[in-house]
This record gives C-alpha cells, structure tokens and sequence, in this order.
C-alpha cells in the first residue's frame, strides 16, 4: 500500500474517500494510534521513546518527501488542500465526523 505510487504513479489516483476530509494521512494517523497503544499497554521508557521517535520520524518524512511529491504531483489543488486538512492529528471539531467514519463499519 505505502509503495505503490512510487513504482506506478501513473496508476495511481486521487483519493475521496470521506477520511481524507478530516485527515490527509489516516494510515499514519492509525500507526500513531499504534504506537499510543503500545504506551498503554506496555508504559515502559521504551514504548515512549518510540512513540516520540515515531512521531519526529513521521514528520520529518512527510514534510521532506512526501508533501513534495503530493505538491508535484497535485500542484495547487494539494495545496488548498494541506492548508484546510491536517496531516495525522484530529481536529476537536471534526471528532464527531472521525468516530462517525470510524465506527460505520461496525453496524
């Protein structure tokens, strides 16, 4: 899944799914959730350096590669886009709209 624009990025295609209204990245948003978890679960020093870790390291690759290559690829309309909708972290406001997409599944 991560990977499959870099190898066919003539295959692949815009997303619309409703999820990207509140997050521009869920897939990363759910490893961060991840590794929160891992904190819970465990709450070892360890757990937490890789929770801080995670999240420098998630940053530092989407504002040095893959925001490029999305404002590249999408230009102006990434652009808007990144301005109104954040990248891994929910918005208070949009929380109802989150839980609503997250649990839909589960009816």
């Amino acid at each position: 899944m991560g990977l499959v624009y870099v190898y066919y990025p003539e295959e692949s295609t815009l997303q619309d799914h409703e999820i990207y209204s509140i997050l521009r990245h869920p897939t990363y948003h759910t490893l961060m959730l991840f590794s929160i978890g891992s904190i819970f679960l465990r709450f070892s020093i360890y757990s937490i350096i890789y929770f801080f870790i995670f999240i420098i390291g998630i940053n530092l690759h989407l504002k040095f590669v893959e925001e490029k290559e999305l404002l590249k690829r999408f230009g102006e309309g990434y652009k808007k886009y990144r301005e109104n909708v954040p990248a891994i972290f929910v918005r208070f406001k949009d929380l109802k709209k989150y839980f609503s997409i997250v649990f839909y599944k589960l009816r």
